[in-house]
């Protein structure tokens, strides 16, 4: 049995800033909007799609949330494959070093990869489909797999590079100015602050996350597959400190072991602010010998507050149950993509700084001090770093699982206050498994629910 209901939609749509957000990335999507069957265009932006298909998982518009992020799957999957090509020739150089960060096509950050599975699967979820859910979550078990022999292939490549590109400055423009080139300088000047780094402290990938890992348990329990939902809970204990995964890991350990446990009745995921931004991070960097001005530009993340300062569950007298705990931080997992990353951006942004000091070189003999100011100018303006990002993925994930006795459970969002900033009542019975997603974004809160 299935059903689902959604919270306020219409009332936080119609007439408002959304709506028109939503017809504008349609439009930029898709060639007729307004089509039965929409096709989209022939060289849709991936960011513009990963914000619909977003905003239709929101909105409940799961099977159109499914088919944007579909072909969204197909772009970065192609471009993985080139990727793995590229990385596997020896002829294969640093890129274009005249070309800035901010060209070419989107790039999706692993995380994003992983977690638009995530979002995928649990379109599934609330269309009852737990079959249709399963594939997704294979494909991001798969897609975590080649993630790592990507990486692995890029971080040595990436050390290879950093080597010649400083080899290169030295060869080209001397000892003593390469050294203000060196690699470990530029990643040090370019790495996270402390407290950035203090949150990615217990994170080991940045496309390891507790939510698929909870989703893929929730879903091959659906599936009545018992020893496979056990591996998933097993890693997410690993990866996070909420107490209901440890919780469900023992009861499920309880249940294969033939033991009389009755198993959860309610699982609650709260999907709460908007990711971390991309904003461009620039380094300066004097020519010691023609006196122009040289600049890279890397895109660094920078966190957004969130409304939502505490999550509770609460029964039908009002009292609490508990806090909905954090499943996943998704700023460290931006935070821990950057630094993965950062070795192959520096051997990239070093072979552009040699190119542009051997440009200011030649300008400054050709022209004088008029070509060292005309170097400069070119320098300031093409560099500029990649911003784009997802930014409709959540800054945190909270989740809770337990058995509740009750016929009815309220969920609460709170402020730094204490005050109530959204609230609903869902349903429960003993006999099912109720699933409850919510998205709370600013001041806007969508909500969706489902039971098995």
């Amino acid at each position: 049995m299935h059903s689902s209901e959604m919270h306020g939609l219409k009332s936080q749509l119609v007439g408002s800033e959304n709506r028109n957000a939503l017809k504008n990335l349609e439009s930029q999507v898709f060639s007729d909007p307004k089509a039965a069957e929409p096709k989209f265009r022939e060289s849709p932006d991936p960011i513009s799609m990963m914000e619909l298909g977003a905003i239709y998982s929101h909105m409940g518009e799961f099977e159109n949330s499914n088919r944007v992020l579909e072909k969204v799957f197909q772009i970065y999957n192609a471009q993985e494959e080139r990727a793995i090509i590229s990385l596997t020739q020896t002829s294969t150089q640093v890129g274009e070093a005249t070309l800035s960060e901010g060209m070419g096509e989107y790039q999706l950050a692993n995380y994003e990869k992983v977690l638009l599975h995530a979002i995928k699967a649990m379109n599934h979820l609330l269309l009852g489909n737990p079959e249709g859910a399963r594939v997704e979550i294979s494909r991001a078990y798969i897609r975590q797999s080649l993630i790592k022999q990507y990486s692995d292939l890029e971080a040595a490549r990436a050390q290879a590079n950093l080597e010649d590109e400083t080899q290169k400055a030295a060869n080209n423009l001397g000892q003593t100015y390469s050294n203000s080139f060196a690699p470990d300088n530029l990643i040090k000047e370019a790495n996270l602050n402390t407290e950035e780094l203090a949150a990615i402290q217990h994170v080991r990938r940045s496309y390891e996350n507790a939510y698929i890992e909870v989703l893929s348990s929730i879903i091959y329990n659906l599936n009545s597959e018992l020893d496979n939902s056990l591996p998933p809970l097993r890693r997410a204990v690993e990866i996070t400190g909420n107490p209901f995964v440890s919780a469900q890991l023992s009861q499920l350990e309880h249940l294969q072991n033939g033991s009389p446990v009755e198993n959860s009745n309610l699982s609650v995921f709260i999907h709460e602010g908007y990711a971390p931004e991309k904003v461009s991070f620039p380094i300066i960097f004097p020519n010691p010998i023609t006196g122009a001005i040289n600049k890279i530009s890397l895109a660094k993340y920078v966190p957004q507050p969130s409304p939502v300062a505490r999550a509770v569950l609460l029964d039908s007298r009002g009292r609490e149950i508990g806090d909905i705990a954090e499943l996943d931080l998704i700023d460290a997992l931006a935070f821990k993509d950057y630094e993965e990353k950062l070795p192959a951006r520096i051997a990239k942004a070093l072979s552009r700084l040699i190119v542009q000091s051997i440009k200011d070189y030649i300008l400054r003999d050709q022209m004088g001090s008029m070509g060292t100011l005309m170097g400069s100018m070119m320098n300031l303006i093409v560099e500029n770093a990649d911003t784009r990002t997802w930014t409709l993925l959540p800054k945190r994930i909270r989740y809770f699982s337990g058995r509740v006795s009750d016929s009815q459970v309220h969920i609460s969002l709170r402020n730094q206050q204490g005050t109530e900033i959204f609230g609903y009542d869902i349903p429960v019975s003993r006999d099912t498994a109720t699933l409850v997603s919510v998205r709370a974004l600013g001041d806007k809160t969508f909500l969706q629910y489902i039971a098995y």
